[in-house]
């Protein structure tokens, strides 16, 4: 399933990402992960396992690792961005679209302590309920950021209520910031 709203993710996407230069330069600020990072672990939250939706080039892995000392999971569906994952990352990414690899997940009755993604905007409308059922299947705790501005492949340009309808609909909350959600667990 590779069916996204806008053009490939490829070398020119992420050498220019949201038109402020190379990825691996700017994803700090774009991808919120050490902000993710700082608050989980002022929280205290237990945190074993990652998956990740969208590597990128894998430095938000590195950020898991060198903060928690685990070496996470997740996909990537850009072949390009996959192949630049370091290569201790690597074998544990797959390079597939997150809507094929969240089922795999559930497929194998696989959980995580959190799964961290900013790319859920990525996708067209009519496949967000599906994807948050399938995260809340693997997962209790999602890192999702949705305000990101400037990039242009963005799908869903949808404001913070939408996306918290969205997310309440099957059982999540935010947490302790308007980017962490946390699912309500039912007897």
């Amino acid at each position: 399933m590779t069916h996204y709203c806008k053009r490939p993710f490829d070398r020119p996407y992420f050498e220019n990402y949201c038109s402020e230069g190379a990825y691996d330069d700017v994803f700090l600020y774009y991808s919120e992960v050490r902000n993710c990072i700082r608050m989980l672990s002022q929280a205290k939250w237990e945190i074993a396992s990652v998956a990740v939706l969208g590597t990128a080039t894998g430095k938000v892995l590195q950020e898991f690792d060198q903060a928690w000392n685990l070496k996470p999971y997740g996909c990537e569906l850009s072949a390009w961005a996959y192949e630049k994952i370091p290569s201790t990352y690597r074998r544990r990414i797959h390079n597939c679209d997150l809507r094929d690899y969240l089922p795999w997940l559930r497929a194998r009755r696989r959980k995580f302590d959190l799964v961290f993604s900013n790319s859920l905007f990525y996708l067209p409308k009519k496949d967000i309920d599906q994807v948050l059922e399938d995260l809340a299947a693997v997962t209790r705790l999602v890192h999702f950021h949705t305000a990101v501005q400037g990039d242009p492949w963005i799908c869903i340009d949808e404001p913070y209520d939408w996306w918290q309808a969205k997310f309440a609909k099957h059982g999540f909350y935010r947490s302790s910031s308007a980017s962490l959600w946390r699912r309500q667990l039912t007897a």
